[in-house]
């Protein structure tokens, strides 16, 4: 029942965001090399290529994943100055190269639920693609569960003045507040006793029947096929 918590992150007072005029449009991703493995048709990388090629002036950062990782090879060297594998990060350098982007992409197939909140607290615009086991109730807004959807939002923000950008990372970043802050989450969890847990479990309207189980199971599958998934 820990789901109805929410996932603790830090969160300072309301912070005030410098908006800064980029020449470039910078996309940064934050996770572990494993979880941009393809499984299917979920291809993260084919995905960061079909962007690259829509606009010459997008340049994409990928912190987590060493730039010897296997899955990455085709697109560095095809996007020899404009893909970045910067490898495992300190906290602080993270967060500055994080703070710099113009959008933060979540990683797929599978989502990194805390570097996403992470990034959004940063006062970053953020989406991520919307999977059997990455699908937050306080992320639905900006989640999307079609590729195609996913990359018209991509290019949407991306064209956004500065100061439309900035409005989505507010509206982000109070959105995570409500849901993930530390006080939130004390008040979830002081909660949890009173919340009557039925099966199916009712996320919402929609009710995880047989079917979404099925296919929540293929999909880890898929993942631990790859013999590489923990």
């Amino acid at each position: 029942r820990i789901i109805f918590g929410g996932i603790p992150i830090e969160l300072e007072s309301y912070p005030s965001f410098e908006i800064c005029k980029k020449n470039k449009k910078y996309i940064v991703s934050m996770a572990t090399s494993y979880k941009f493995y393809p499984i299917k048709d979920l291809s993260f990388q084919n995905f960061i290529d079909r962007i690259l090629l829509a606009e010459d002036d997008i340049e994409y950062y990928a912190i987590g994943v060493s730039p010897e990782d296997e899955y990455w090879q085709i697109l560095k060297y095809k996007y020899t100055s404009r893909v970045h594998l910067l490898g495992v990060l300190e906290k602080i350098e993270a967060h500055e190269i994080i703070k710099n982007a113009t959008l933060y992409l979540d990683s797929f197939p599978l989502g990194s639920a805390t570097s996403l909140l992470e990034a959004a607290s940063l006062g970053i615009p953020a989406l991520s693609y919307k999977s059997p086991i990455q699908n937050m109730d306080s992320y639905s807004k900006y989640s999307y569960s079609n590729l195609d959807e996913l990359f018209d939002e991509v290019i949407r923000v991306l064209s956004l003045s500065d100061i439309e950008r900035h409005k989505i990372s507010i509206e982000t970043w109070e959105l995570i507040k409500k849901w993930h802050d530390i006080e939130s989450f004390k008040v979830n969890i002081s909660n949890l006793d009173s919340i009557d847990v039925h099966s199916p479990i009712k996320l919402e309207e929609e009710i995880i029947e047989d079917d979404y189980k099925r296919v929540y199971t293929d999909f880890l599958y898929d993942l631990l096929r790859q013999k590489k998934f923990i």
